[in-house]
C-alpha cells in the first residue's frame, strides 16, 4: 500500500530515463561515426598523397593531429558562445542603467546650489 502511490511516478521516471539514454546513445554514436569516418578519410587521402610522393608521412600525421586538435577545441568552445551573447545583452542593460544614474547626478549637481 505504501509503495503503490509512487508506482506511477516510478514508471514515468523509468520511461524518461530510458528515452534520455537512447537519445544520448544515438547522438554519441553519430558523433563517433563522424569522428572515425573523418579519421579514415584523412588517412586514406593522406596515404594516396604519400604514395604519389607529394607529401611525407610526417606531414600527414602533423596535419591530421592539428586539424583534430583544432576541431576538438572548437567543439569545446562553441557552447560558451551562448554565454558570451547573454553577457553582452546583460551589459547593454547595465550600461543603460549607469547612463540613467549619471544623468540624474548631473541634474542633482545643478540643484545643489539651492540647498
Amino acid at each position: 500500500m505504501l509503495f503503490s502511490r509512487y508506482e506511477d511516478r516510478l514508471k514515468y521516471a523509468r520511461r524518461s530515463g530510458t528515452k534520455g539514454v537512447l537519445v544520448t546513445g544515438a547522438f554519441t554514436g553519430l558523433y563517433l561515426f563522424v569522428v572515425f569516418s573523418s579519421m579514415g578519410l584523412v588517412f586514406w587521402y593522406g596515404t594516396n598523397l604519400v604514395i604519389e610522393e607529394k607529401v611525407t608521412p610526417g606531414t600527414v600525421f602533423a596535419v591530421f593531429w592539428a586539424v583534430m586538435g583544432g576541431a576538438m577545441r572548437l567543439g569545446q568552445a562553441l557552447p560558451q558562445v551562448g554565454t558570451i551573447i547573454a553577457a553582452k545583452l546583460a551589459a547593454g542593460d547595465i550600461f543603460q542603467i549607469i547612463n540613467i544614474v549619471c544623468l540624474s547626478q548631473k541634474y542633482l549637481g545643478e540643484f545643489e546650489t539651492f540647498l
